[in-house]
């Protein structure tokens, strides 16, 4: 077989990228001209191209108005991974139509790596939910230990998925600061936002409940323990319980006095257990825990009780009601 020459290997290639540009002449006519769904087809096929003139072509395309056109741009800019195309594509994080941000808001954060967190950040205040979830996430890829602070904004979002996005976020990135806002995202009304914030401090540190971190959240705990939601109210006070910390000895400040000897004494082995029956869906369940409580004289339920005397059932009210009177 015959070996080709170096001429001849030039000639091949210069030939071969000859084709190429002609091939694309199409594709770059109907990317300008041709109708949406023809634009969507070229911009994909100028993806795969080699022609250089394609970067070109599919920057121009950014000046288009269709958003179908444009989500699909930005897509094939994004895999490119190409950090020339940030600033054009944090252009795209202002359009008008939120589909398109929130395109904008991935293929930026593909592109530009940790260059794009001010952008990023920037669009944690976006006005469509789904666009504060994408750049939450983003930012929680990223791991940049400086965004917690504006991440954590996001823990009291009107949208619970935006709120559960930035506890998996705040997880994600790991640093020990987020620790307080994760701790209070343990009393969310949501149950599953309540899991997912459990899950983020193990993930950052398995003995969070040691970390001297949570003292400045204290009070707010003490707080949510008045909550109109009956699930903020109950999961604080199991929180406290948790923790280990009586809520009536908690300061403005966050410090913890300590308790009078004849106010509290050694906690009951079943204090656990029936800690978590005063709460039990079963109405029969958290009477039973009641009594337990008032018949055993465990002060250190008081805090609890307190709780459990608003509860949503009547009978339940009363009878922690009485177990508070008599352990007065």
């Amino acid at each position: 077989m015959r070996e080709l020459g170096t001429d001849s290997i030039d000639l091949f290639f210069l030939h071969e990228a000859t084709l190429a540009d002609a091939a694309s002449e199409p594709l770059i006519e109907t990317m300008r001209y041709g109708p949406p769904a023809g634009q969507i087809e070229a911009v994909q096929a100028l993806g795969r191209s080699k022609d250089k003139r394609a970067k070109e072509v599919l920057l121009e395309a950014l000046q288009k108005n269709d958003p179908a056109v444009l989500i699909e741009v930005m897509g094939v800019l994004a895999q490119s991974g190409d950090e020339s195309f940030l600033k054009p594509l944090e252009s795209m994080l202002d359009n008008n139509n939120p589909n398109v941000r929130n395109a904008a808001v991935a293929a930026v954060a593909g592109c530009g790596g940790r260059q794009a967190v001010p952008a990023l950040l920037r669009k944690l205040k976006d006005s469509f939910w789904e666009v504060r979830q994408a750049a939450v996430k983003a930012l929680g890829r990223l791991g940049d230990p400086e965004t917690i602070d504006g991440i954590a904004v996001l823990l009291t979002d009107a949208d619970r998925d935006v709120r559960e996005s930035a506890i998996e976020a705040l997880g994600d990135i790991g640093d020990r600061r987020a620790i307080p806002q994760l701790v209070l995202a343990l009393i969310d009304a949501e149950s599953r936002l309540r899991s997912a914030a459990a899950l983020a401090l193990r993930k950052i540190d398995r003995h969070w409940e040691k970390s001297p971190a949570i003292r400045p959240v204290l009070p707010k705990l003490k707080q949510a323990l008045d909550h109109g939601e009956y699930w903020v109210q109950h999961s604080a006070s199991q929180l406290f319980a948790k923790l280990k910390v009586d809520p009536e000895t908690v300061a403005e400040d966050g410090g913890v006095a300590a308790a009078k000897p004849a106010d509290v004494g050694p906690t009951h082995p079943a204090f656990p257990a029936l800690a978590d029956l005063l709460f039990d869906s079963d109405r029969d369940l958290r009477l039973a825990a009641v009594e337990a409580f008032r018949q055993l004289h465990e002060r250190n339920a008081v805090p609890l009780l307190v709780t459990a005397a608003q509860d949503m059932d009547r009978n339940v009210q009363l009878a922690a009601r009485h177990a508070l009177a008599a352990l007065e």
